[in-house]
């Protein structure tokens, strides 16, 4: 399993820090690719599904899906993904830190790869290693983004 924690400060109360967390599961992020984003049943609850339209390599689209498996307001939500490939969780939690909140992104990718091999652990750093701390700081530079008063 990879695991990988980045976090940021917001400028925000708690509450708000969480809302803005919230607006990732629904608010596509066209930089990274997303066409849409949809939560059903929105608002998100325990066990909704998160739907994404993505451009796909070969010019057209492709959905990709998550859960929602834990949200616990206004302190963490956390999606799985659904799809074909490696397992993917990732969790948000929101911590007061003096008048704002530091909110913590952990995200842990189980590859297919043999555990215990010194290569294919190797090879398994290599290949979710840079990929996911990059989503990873997408990710929190989106919530910065969408914890802006509009």
């Amino acid at each position: 399993m990879r695991r990988t924690v980045e976090s940021i400060r917001l400028e925000l109360p708690p509450q708000r820090a969480f809302d803005a967390c919230l607006r990732l599961l629904t608010d596509p992020d066209p930089r990274r690719g997303m066409l849409a984003r949809r939560c059903e049943p929105a608002p998100p609850v325990e066990g909704s599904t998160i739907l994404t339209t993505v451009r796909g390599r070969d010019g057209g689209e492709r959905e990709l899906r998550a859960s929602v498996v834990t949200l616990d307001p206004p302190h963490e939500v956390a999606t799985a993904g659904e799809d074909d490939g490696p397992a993917v969780r990732t969790a948000l939690h929101c911590e007061p830190e003096g008048a704002g909140t530091r909110v913590t992104l952990t995200s842990e990718v189980t590859g297919a790869l043999v555990a215990g091999a010194t290569a294919a652990g190797l090879l398994d750093s290599l290949l979710f290693g840079r990929s996911q701390r990059r989503a990873a700081r997408a990710t929190l530079r989106r919530l910065r983004e969408l914890g802006e008063p509009r």
